[in-house]
């Protein structure tokens, strides 16, 4: 009895791990996406306030954090005060 409650415990253990471990990696991923965004959109703002054209280059992102960047940039530029 006490051998087939501890198969059934490991069991649970390690079914219920993929759901402890997996928001920490998408929470990381959100983090420098956020970062990314942030960046972006300043750099926008910094722009449009010095009559820059607008310049969505950078080797600073890649991926999913660069379309991040991206969009933040193009945030950031068109926004009007």
């Amino acid at each position: 009895m006490l051998k087939k409650f501890g198969e059934i415990a490991l069991m649970i253990v390690l079914a219920a791990t993929p759901v402890f471990l997996a928001p920490m990696q998408g929470h990381a991923q959100d983090d420098a996406r956020q970062r990314a965004y942030q960046a972006g959109y300043q750099n926008g703002v910094n722009d449009r306030e010095q009559n820059k054209s607008l310049n969505l280059k950078t080797d600073n992102w890649h991926g999913e954090n660069l379309q991040a960047y991206e969009k933040g940039y193009e945030d950031g530029y068109r926004h009007r005060h």
